[in-house]
């Protein structure tokens, strides 16, 4: 069963991934960083947890951790 997104909810899925594109095209994460990351949403998207997907577009702080999670699986 698949669950709704509101309208701004889309927006925010547009908006996250556009910063996934633009966090490859910069070269600040690699190819299979981003796919991993998108790999996962769409993951959890197609087994209906909403809740990982919502809160991946609602809010920032989850970008963020995986930003920092994935740098400092660099190291």
């Amino acid at each position: 069963m698949a669950f709704d997104i509101s309208s701004t909810q889309h927006r925010q899925l547009d908006a996250l991934l556009g910063e996934f594109l633009d966090l490859y095209k910069t070269g600040g994460f690699n190819k299979g960083e981003v796919v991993g990351a998108l790999a996962h949403l769409f993951t959890a998207a197609a087994i209906d947890n909403d809740g990982e997907v919502k809160a991946w577009i609602e809010k920032p702080d989850v970008l963020q951790r995986w930003k920092d999670d994935t740098l400092d699986g660099r190291l």
